[in-house]
Order: C-alpha cells, then structure tokens, then sequence
C-alpha cells in the first residue's frame, strides 16, 4: 500500500475506481464437490471447438464488443496450456446462454507440472438470472480444477455485485485490488 500512498502523493488518481479489477483466491482444500442441480431444460457442457462462434456471442452479448472469428483462438485456444475441457458452457436447449472458463497454469519449463488456475469469463444472457445457473457453472469450473489439486482465483470488479457476493457465497475471498493509476502531465 506504501506504493499506493508514493503515487497518490505524487499527484497520480485511480482511473475509474469502480472498475478496477480485484483478485480474489479459494481456499480449495475446503471447496467440497457437490451434484451440480440443474433446473429442468437447462445443461452444462465443456466446450467444444465448433461451440467457438456461439461462445464469442454469448461473451459479446454478456460482457459487451464485438470479437473477430479468431479472438478465442489468439487468445486461448492456441497455447500450449489450453484444455477445453476446463471451459464450461450452459444451454437451455440448444442455446448457449452462459460461459465460464478454467484456466490453468503451467510451469513452462515442466510442462506436466500445474501450479494453479484461474476462473474468468463468467457470463449469462439476461433472461435466466435467478435459477442459481451462475453458481452451478462457476461450481462445475471448481469441480474440474478440485480434481486436478490447484489452487484457485478469479478477477473481478467491485462494481459487478451479484457476481461478488456468488463468489463469496462459494468460498473465494478478496485478495488484492489491481489499481491503474494515471496522472495528466
């Protein structure tokens, strides 16, 4: 926080306090798997590759902007440390209404060797809030990466408040705040 209070002093500001990103970690060796209920008509599955073009219109629609085609694949699909199976999707029928992905980490130098995971990508279309959907897919990205033995955080902001108190609701706790400080020279 010294670093903080250098800055502040120095005549630098927090761009947009509200949207500054915050870290947040569980403690996975107290998260316990559950049977994922869903309701009726609803399911999650592990993306699949030809699911790219619906998962990019679910992120645009829940998150905002436009991606181009290859946005997942420069961005995920092509690195070495990509599963698809720790990528999660939610259907009602045969529409992708919802996203969440696992990412995992790994030692570059030991490829075999994991060292943690993060969960992001988050995000259900209106319409379906309040059938405890969010919670059952964030559940099946923890399930996924309990059984792998990682540890776990996420990023998010202040600002997205149902999404925090979820995300407490399952254990995570906050961390750390990710500031961007500028200042008018």
């Amino acid at each position: 926080l010294s670093a903080c209070a250098f800055l502040e002093h120095h005549g630098f500001t927090v761009r947009d306090p509200e949207h500054q990103n915050i870290v947040m970690q569980i403690d996975m060796t107290q998260y316990e798997p559950a049977p994922i209920a869903m309701p009726e008509g609803y399911r999650i599955e592990p993306l699949r590759p030809e699911w790219v073009p619906q998962w990019l219109q679910v992120k645009d629609r829940v998150f905002g902007g436009t991606s181009a085609p290859d946005w997942f694949e420069k961005t995920f699909s092509h690195r070495w440390d990509f599963e698809w199976e720790g990528w999660m999707t939610l259907w009602r029928g045969d529409e992708m209404i919802g996203i969440a992905g696992a990412d995992l980490f790994r030692d570059p130098a030991h490829r075999e060797h994991y060292s943690g995971a993060q969960i992001e990508y988050v995000g259900m279309v209106e319409g379906h809030q309040g059938l405890r959907l969010g919670e059952s897919i964030v559940r099946a990205c923890l399930d996924y990466i309990k059984a792998r033995g990682l540890p776990c955080q996420l990023i998010t902001q202040r600002f997205r408040v149902p999404a925090v108190a979820l995300y407490e609701k399952l254990g995570f706790r906050f961390q750390r705040e990710n500031r961007t400080y500028e200042r008018v020279l």
